[in-house]
């Protein structure tokens, strides 16, 4: 034991000489987490169903154009606003304000809307439509934002699109129902021709839609944020840059003959190695708290939501031990292979930033083309991050994320074991 605390004394003091590789270590990824989940946080608000900001110009101001705002305001898609700095919308004003991209679209209902849709639903039930051309009174003007992604700005359209449907149909419902009406007081004149029937009725109160096994009364998991998918992302990402230091000293001892004399003491290789493991794994671990804390504390303060451990701390610790086993296994085989710390950087540097790419940390996954996923389930930080994920959002504990702990695992012993056998069949001199 005072061998191994010996060596561990010496890693912590070269740590502690390095302070501008520490620096870089902590800084770099802090910085990378915050700009990243800054940029994305607008994205990942209309991802995760957040109301998108919506102007309504309402010139006709009759029945029905009053029952589509209604729809618009009692539906969580769209957050309406009528009026832009305290004056009334009007349509160059809504224009203007969208195409300089401080509202995210805008819909305009022309005059003489609910006359138009009324006189058109009398065509048509009366079977008179096609002989005159669709009044430009029953078509509304939307538009979105240019910066608004498509596919964001396709789904958007097709709800306004539904509910626009929905009032079109009740108006369709109620021109039968006065039809209807019309018919009873020809068969009876005592019947009152003006009397049409209400119909009380909103989308989705004939048919509605579950998923399989769905159950109401069952917990929703929380939906992903910005800052629940860059923290993890971008710790292991820090954890493994440990890489680049722990081969480059490999290297540099081995140039400078520093372990030559070490081999000459009566001090066994799993010694000398393991404290290198265990200096660089404290490493690992200061970072991860720093960056929970960072977006626990410190990102809230930025406009983002607040990070979350999930439910399970205990598994978190785990995790976080098992990855940094995984970042320091990896640096030392590194350092064993190369001959420079040129070398040990390039390679290192390259070898994470491939990973990264992979593993989701950069980009996540499930926007990857096919054979991109497929080849992002042997990356190490995509075991890393989907453990860390599972445990935050979903509340999974050592149960559920045992397959990516034991990959990684499986790569801290298979990395170790080798840079122990180099380290034991190398020459040094």
């Amino acid at each position: 034991m005072r061998k191994f605390l010996a060596c561990l004394h010496k890693e912590l003091l070269l740590l502690r000489r390095d302070r501008a590789g520490l620096v870089m270590l902590f800084c770099l990824p802090i910085a990378l987490a915050v700009i990243v989940t800054l940029v994305q946080e607008d994205a990942f608000r209309t991802m995760d169903g957040r109301p998108t900001a919506l102007l309504l110009v309402d010139q006709d101001g009759g029945e029905l154009a009053q029952e589509l705002e209604k729809l618009l305001r009692d539906g969580d898609a769209f957050l309406v606003q009528t009026d832009w700095q305290g004056v009334p919308l009007q349509p160059e004003t809504a224009r203007q304000v969208v195409r300089d991209g401080q509202s995210q679209g805008y819909l305009v209902i022309p005059k003489g809307f609910t006359a138009a849709v009324r006189a058109r639903s009398a065509e048509i039930i009366a079977g008179t439509s096609n002989a005159t051309p669709t009044p430009n009174a029953t078509r509304l003007e939307i538009a979105f934002d240019p910066a608004v992604r498509p596919i964001i700005r396709k789904a958007l359209l097709s709800g306004l699109q539904r509910l626009a449907q929905a009032t079109e149909t009740r108006e369709l419902l109620t021109a039968v129902g006065r039809q209807l009406s019309e018919l009873t007081a020809a068969a009876d004149p005592a019947a009152d021709p003006d009397a049409a029937p209400q119909i009380d009725w909103r989308p989705g109160d004939l048919v509605g839609l579950a998923g399989p096994g769905a159950r109401s009364t069952e917990p929703q998991a929380p939906l992903p944020t910005s800052v629940q998918q860059n923290v993890p992302a971008w710790t292991l990402f820090a954890m493994f840059m440990v890489v680049i230091p722990l081969a480059g000293g490999l290297v540099k001892e081995r140039q400078m003959g520093t372990m030559t004399r070490l081999r000459m003491l009566p001090v066994p290789a799993f010694t000398l190695l393991g404290a290198k493991v265990t200096a660089y794994l404290f490493v690992c671990l200061s970072q991860f708290a720093t960056m929970v804390a960072i977006g626990m504390w410190a990102m809230p303060r930025l406009g983002t939501p607040a990070f979350g451990l999930g439910t399970h701390p205990g598994a978190v610790a785990v995790a976080a031990i098992v990855a940094g086993l995984a970042a320091t296994g990896s640096g030392m085989l590194i350092g064993t292979l190369v001959r420079t710390a040129d070398q040990a950087a390039i390679f290192g540097s390259a070898l994470v930033v491939i990973a990264s790419a992979l593993g989701g940390v950069m980009v996540p996954p499930f926007m990857m083309p096919g054979p991109l996923r497929a080849v992002s389930v042997f990356s190490p930080l995509n075991w890393g991050l989907t453990a860390f994920l599972d445990i935050f959002l979903r509340n999974a504990g050592l149960a559920q994320i045992w397959p990516e702990l034991a990959c990684l695992l499986g790569l801290a012993a298979a990395t170790m074991g080798v840079a122990v056998w180099r380290y034991r069949h190398q020459r040094w001199i």
